[in-house]
């Protein structure tokens, strides 16, 4: 008698998972230089942070750059403004 096929458990959604990235923040990683950087910007057409890679001043889709930085392919620097805030530069995990 043949053994009975076991089903297969999906895999969680690239969201929940650290080994996968979606397409926009995949593109984001292959083209990153050393750095991404982080501004928080108010303005008429704008307000939130945003994020750009240094030196290219590329500018990168704030979804991408925290899944990123949420997965820990970049890390912080700890370089804060205030004790409470997020850190302004993330560099590229190792």
């Amino acid at each position: 008698m043949p053994k009975a096929k076991e089903p297969k458990t999906p895999k969680p959604p690239i969201s929940e998972d650290p080994a996968r990235l979606t397409k926009a923040a995949q593109r984001v990683a292959d083209r990153a230089d050393a750095r991404m950087c982080m501004q928080y910007v108010q303005d008429e057409r704008f307000t939130g942070p945003a994020y750009w890679l240094e030196p290219s001043g590329k500018r990168v889709e704030r979804e991408a750059a925290e899944e990123l930085i949420r997965k820990r392919r970049f890390l912080p620097v700890q370089d804060t403004l205030f004790a409470d805030a997020s850190s302004q530069t993330f560099e590229r995990a190792a």
